[in-house]
């Protein structure tokens, strides 16, 4: 609840009991990305600055043009991204490439939409399941690989760009898959053959943070550069090309920085 001085103080016996103490584990992570990987977050607050504007505009437009599925899905597609900064933040790592994932299709989808100017109706009228040839060639039309393939068609890099996120998020999890079984374990051997596993909700600064956190920017990016190709008009209103130069030149940076001084750390 708000204080006097509008600072949020906890309400009482908040942490008491196992979600809400996970909870405050999660807040004060935040809190600690906020001081200590502070370029970070501010390349995250960026985005979300950007995505604001541009929601902004979609929709003051969603009553008055005949694309208002698509400025939805642009829109839904910052709210899940915000989710996923905000995962990544608190080192909910695993989270956020679900929520990346839901993003990354959103914002595809809200491309495609006004790519195929009739694709909104059919998304819209989903046929019964009983009638198959129909409920297949729907099915077929409206997934990732389909739409990435007309996305090629316009932008051959924003094509693989969208295949690599929502494979990279399936293979941390998004989606039931072998390969991050045990990534919710932490191995520990103890010696005898014998190993210790813990369960490991939440993650330590390290790799798979930093991991995270780039995922989470470049799912920021890919919405940005999706809104960019679906709603050309935007990109002088609203300095989408600039911004979007600038925010990729800003993680490459933060990703040179990171390599950097793991390397230093590694010679010392």
């Amino acid at each position: 609840m708000p204080s006097e001085n509008n600072k949020i103080e906890s309400p009482p016996d908040w942490g008491g009991d196992g979600l809400s103490s996970i909870s405050q584990l999660l807040i004060g992570n935040e809190w600690a990305t906020f001081v200590h990987s502070a370029d970070w977050h501010k390349g995250l607050s960026d985005i979300f600055e950007a995505l604001t504007k541009c929601n902004a505009e979609l929709v003051y437009g969603v009553l008055k043009r005949p694309d208002q599925i698509a400025r939805l899905l642009a829109i839904t597609a910052t709210n899940h991204w915000v989710a996923a900064a905000r995962t990544a933040e608190a080192g909910h790592c695993l989270p956020t490439y679900a929520t990346g994932r839901a993003a990354t299709e959103m914002a595809l989808y809200a491309w495609y939409m006004t790519h195929d100017q009739s694709a909104a109706a059919r998304w819209a009228t989903k046929p019964d399941a009983a009638d198959r040839n129909a409920f297949r060639a729907w099915s077929k039309e409206f997934s990732v690989a389909p739409i990435a393939r007309e996305l090629a068609k316009c932008s051959n890099d924003g094509a693989k760009w969208a295949k690599d996120l929502h494979q990279t998020a399936i293979d941390f999890g998004a989606h039931p898959n072998s390969v991050a079984l045990f990534s919710n374990l932490s191995h520990k051997p103890i010696g005898n053959g014998k190993s210790l596993l813990n369960l490991t909700y939440v993650h330590a600064d390290g790799d798979l943070f930093l991991a995270s956190l780039k995922y989470a920017f470049e799912v920021g990016l890919f919405v940005i550069a999706m809104i960019r190709l679906a709603f050309p008009e935007m990109r002088q209103t609203t300095e989408l090309s600039s911004c979007l130069d600038r925010l990729t030149a800003e993680l490459t940076n933060l990703v040179a920085a990171y390599h950097s001084e793991r390397g230093a750390s590694k010679d010392a």
